[in-house]
């Protein structure tokens, strides 16, 4: 996947200064800008020490494959959307992930900071299933069989790339039930799963080099297939 990055000044903005919320990796806050509200997210202490001491790589790089993992999740998520058969388009929602930003600001005593983000969208948050094999499996993750879809689309990435990768974590907004943005469901904070090709240092692999922190390789891959049942979303993409 190639990505071509734009730069653009959104002049003085607002960083809230306190978390609106917290992952396993990062907290996440409200940043105001010219442009709109974003959602960034700053890495904790125990994910940095990771990032610099296990993984020997800067912030920036991490950033960085955290913008190549979302770009290959919303390439992914089109042709997904492209390959639905003809016949099951009208009554089938489509998937799409939120684009990625990096943000470079400067406090009041101009010191930069590098943030990772995305466009701040209002609704019901549901995390469908994660990396390490979680599926939801609560009423509000199960409407409109939405957990199915979520579940087939990491399964189509897996067959979609012969084995060599998996986008889960699969988590988001699904706006048709909101009513907004036509059919739409708004995928975010994805993972990739990657298998290492050949013999040799996996962290040499440059699938696994490319794509965020998150990424078990065939171990995350087996959790997410001992917890998946293929349906009627599955054999719809003849998987």
């Amino acid at each position: 996947f190639n990505i071509a990055f734009e730069s653009r000044d959104l002049g003085v903005s607002h960083l809230s200064p306190r978390p609106l919320g917290k992952g396993g990796m990062r907290y996440a806050y409200f940043l105001r800008t010219s442009e709109g509200m974003y959602a960034v997210k700053r890495y904790n202490k125990e994910t940095l020490k990771h990032i610099t001491e296990a993984l020997r790589i800067t912030e920036d790089e991490a950033i960085m494959k955290e913008v190549h993992t979302y770009m290959a999740a919303r390439e992914l998520a089109r042709r997904f959307n492209k390959t639905i058969p003809s016949q099951f388009r009208k009554a089938t929602n489509f998937i799409k992930f939120l684009e990625p930003y990096v943000f470079r600001m400067r406090d009041e005593k101009g010191q930069l900071q590098i943030m990772f983000g995305e466009p701040y969208v209002e609704g019901e948050f549901i995390k469908w299933n994660s990396n390490a094999g979680y599926v939801n499996r609560e009423e509000g993750a199960l409407q409109k069989q939405m957990d199915r879809m979520a579940e087939a689309f990491s399964h189509w990435t897996y067959e979609c790339s012969k084995g060599r990768l998996m986008v889960v974590d699969i988590q988001g907004w699904d706006l048709d039930r909101q009513h907004k943005l036509g059919r739409d469901i708004l995928f975010t904070d994805p993972q990739i799963h990657t298998v290492t090709s050949g013999v040799g240092n996996r962290r040499d692999d440059p699938l696994y080099q490319r794509f965020s922190l998150g990424n078990l390789g065939r171990i995350g891959m087996l959790r997410f297939f001992q917890n998946h049942e293929c349906g009627q979303a599955c054999a719809v993409m003849g998987l």
